[in-house]
């Protein structure tokens, strides 16, 4: 199965065009925005330790899901 791939023109508004990324002009440039495309890659930060809250509502409410899936998997495991 071959795609035919083809080029359309049409209207676009300036709004939509200012949300375009910059990558997808062919002079790798907003028209509007002139902003410039940027490839790049980004590093994940490790170091962003998650932290419980300090409510008690909230930390019950994680427990019982914790041992809701503990009691999920146990069950699992013990049908076969």
């Amino acid at each position: 199965m071959k795609i035919k791939k083809k080029n359309e023109t049409g209207y676009v508004t300036n709004v939509d065009i200012k949300g375009i990324s910059p990558c997808l002009f062919s002079s790798k440039k907003n028209p509007l925005t002139n902003e410039k495309c940027k490839e790049t890659f980004q590093t994940i930060n490790l170091n962003d330790n998650f932290e419980m809250p300090d409510d008690n509502l909230i930390n019950l409410y994680y427990s019982a899901l914790g041992l809701l899936g503990i009691y999920l998997l146990f069950k699992m495991y013990e049908k076969k």
